[in-house]
């Protein structure tokens, strides 16, 4: 795990902080969402994707956090991508 996730974790894995979408009212405490993220990287570290670089194509908000989170902590470099970009030009 990376010094920020680790940053991270700490700050807010006990807290009654929660992360909240505000066009879906979706909302999800800090804590509940670094154990589904780290879960996640448990599964993606298995797969010996340390150094890989993921694609993130996922709609903006809670989810979206666990896969960037996840990402990073299996030791991968995240590479969003805009749900919204254009295809890509044929060659």
């Amino acid at each position: 795990m990376s010094a920020v996730c680790e940053r991270i974790a700490a700050a807010y894995a006990h807290g009654p902080a929660a992360i909240h979408e505000v066009v879906s009212g979706r909302a999800v405490a800090i804590s509940r969402l670094l154990a589904e993220a780290n879960e996640l990287a448990d599964q993606l570290a298995a797969q010996n994707l340390a150094g890989e670089r993921l694609l993130i194509a996922v709609d903006p908000g809670i989810d979206w956090v666990r896969v960037f989170l996840a990402t990073l902590w299996c030791g991968a470099v995240a590479v969003p991508v805009p749900l919204s970009a254009p295809p890509a030009a044929p060659r």
